[in-house]
């Protein structure tokens, strides 16, 4: 209007409009960086021995199944992790398409998924079949994890999906961003008593995240129960925290640190692993404290490079 009435001239115009363009490019950045700085700056969450204890007792573990005889090994992953103290059962999930034939295919699902239950049972761990129907199995499984109040998802490696799968949104993107759930992305290429080594690779700023303490402790736990040393791959402050975290608990644990700071090139470790290691990347919902570009897409990423080991990814 100012324009119009001859108020203002073009060089003003111009440089308005170039104002405007340039301060909603650049705000976004700037408020991510202060986020992250806030969150960084404000005092670190004081570890509470009752409140791990608490979570343990009631650890329920959710396993989703899309193919039974690919998943004896993830189940083999969940009766190691799965904390004694807890009360509740594996529940071992399988969702079936809402059709005319579902009744049939839930009862043919619980047959084949029996023998899953009847290893659990073997290695003196309680687990349960449940199934559900919806049209769309990440529905379903968000549905059942909030239903049962699971804290913690153990997801099969994700496969290359077709054009109608994407249409709907691929399985683990839409648990990931459905539920705030632990979630465990597993590919085993050996049982995992085999493997000699654990290789874990943790993002700056984890130590921040909500969850942080409890996966740890998964990774505790599964080395001592495999026997296996740890190499992890951080920066110095978690590298630290992480130290801190484990004396305050009196863990014992075979491990050493190597230092990585520049994520653009962090699957340099690909140079590092050995047939019989296990690779566990911790990676980040998008939005979070600690997530970082080079984590998006990582799944794609480590099926280029890592395709020929054993790899788990963990969601806080």
């Amino acid at each position: 209007m100012g324009y119009k009435a001859k108020i203002l001239d073009s060089n003003i115009l111009n440089g308005t409009v170039i104002l405007i363009l340039f301060t909603c490019i650049i705000a976004s950045f700037v408020t991510e960086k202060a986020a992250k700085r806030i969150v960084v700056d404000s005092e670190a969450e004081e570890f509470d021995e009752q409140a791990t204890t608490s979570f343990f007792k009631n650890e329920h573990i959710l396993m989703p199944i899309a193919n039974p005889a690919n998943m004896d090994k993830s189940l083999e992953f969940a009766i190691l992790i799965k904390d004694k103290k807890s009360t509740h059962p594996i529940t071992i999930l399988t969702v079936v398409p809402n059709n005319i034939q579902a009744e049939k295919n839930i009862m043919k699902s619980k047959e084949r998924l029996e023998l899953l239950v009847k290893e659990a049972t073997a290695a003196e761990t309680v687990a349960n079949l449940a199934a559900t129907i919806d049209l769309n199995p990440a529905a379903g499984i968000v549905r059942t994890a909030r239903e049962t109040m699971v804290d913690t998802i153990i997801m099969g490696w994700p496969e290359n999906t077709g054009f109608i799968e994407k249409l709907v949104g691929e399985k683990m993107d839409s648990v990931l961003n459905q539920t705030d759930k632990i979630l465990f992305i597993c590919h085993f290429h050996m049982p995992l008593t085999n493997h000699r080594r654990i290789l874990l690779a943790v993002p700056k700023l984890s130590e921040r995240e909500k969850g942080f303490k409890q996966w740890v402790d998964k990774i505790v736990l599964l080395a001592s129960e495999i026997s296996v040393p740890v190499m992890m791959y951080c920066n110095d402050d978690t590298e630290k925290y992480i130290k801190e975290y484990l004396t305050s608990r009196k863990i014992k644990l075979s491990l050493t640190f190597n230092n990585l700071t520049n994520w653009d090139d962090f699957l340099i470790i690909s140079k590092e692993i050995q047939v019989n290691d296990l690779f566990i990347l911790v990676s980040a919902r998008k939005g979070s404290v600690s997530h970082i570009g080079a984590l998006d897409n990582i799944p794609k990423k480590l099926e280029g490079y890592f395709n020929s080991y054993s790899r788990i990814i963990i969601y806080p």
